[in-house]
């Protein structure tokens, strides 16, 4: 009989030690979310009368809404549109980028860019923000 306790007592023992390590191992915790880009507005709109100065500048901010350090780098597609700074990084803070426009030399019309977002490792790279140029006729004199 004695023998028959040993192996029940083995056997508790044993259970006991893999219902701990079931314990241990559920508690950890998952691994944080990754990066991700927070952009803010999406669009924006400039608006100017051929031949006058170029109208301001505007402010796009781009921030880290996930985990980490999120490093973003920015591209456009327009001659006529320029960014700055092109590159950053960021771990919650918004940045914000300057947007200008040179309208010299430019006909009347409306005129479209996409600016681009990357961040590798980021879990909604790339993020897009649109922009649109409108240059009005001079006033009719």
């Amino acid at each position: 009989m004695t023998n028959k306790h040993k192996w029940y007592l083995f056997s508790l023992l044993g259970l006991a030690f893999l219902l701990a390590g079931s314990i241990v191992a559920c508690e950890k915790q998952a691994p944080p979310s990754p990066s991700a880009i927070a952009v803010s507005p999406l669009s924006f709109s400039f608006s100017v009368e051929q031949e006058e100065p170029s109208p301001p500048n505007q402010t796009l901010s781009i921030g880290n809404s996930g985990n980490g350090m999120l490093s973003w780098s920015i591209s456009d597609s327009a001659p006529w549109l320029s960014v700055s700074p092109t590159s950053g990084s960021s771990t919650g803070e918004m940045d914000g980028v300057s947007l200008s426009v040179d309208t010299f030399g430019m006909t009347t019309g409306n005129y479209a860019a996409i600016i681009t977002i990357s961040a590798p490792g980021a879990s909604n790279t790339p993020q897009t923000v649109v922009v649109n140029l409108t240059i009005n006729p001079p006033p009719a004199e």
